[in-house]
């Protein structure tokens, strides 16, 4: 799953390679593999082209605090008032704060 953050983009804006072995057993990487495919791998498609045994990621720097809370909505009732709100809040708040729905 990729989560949206506007400090670090997406999870899959990270994926700086991967190592792949397609049908026919060979071993590619994103150079042998090219963009077109390499793109589908990092967007999530669910076309088969083969299985992914390694990542490399582009790691990010975090601070040596961070606060988490989360809020559990049992109900939709009033979803589309809340993601509305979250819109439109969101946008207005600092880089350093993130929030997700």
């Amino acid at each position: 799953m990729s989560f949206l953050s506007r400090k670090y983009c997406l999870v899959t804006d990270n994926v700086l390679d991967a190592l792949l072995i397609n049908a026919s057993g060979k071993v590619i990487d994103k150079n042998t593999m090219g963009n077109d495919i390499f793109l589908a791998l990092r967007s999530g498609d669910d076309s088969s082209w083969g299985v992914v045994y390694a990542w490399k990621l582009q790691l990010v720097r975090l601070p040596s605090i961070l606060i988490a809370w989360t809020m559990l909505r049992t109900s939709i009732d009033n979803v589309t008032k809340v993601v509305h709100r979250w819109q439109y809040v969101v946008p207005q708040m600092e880089e350093d704060i993130f929030m997700q729905v």
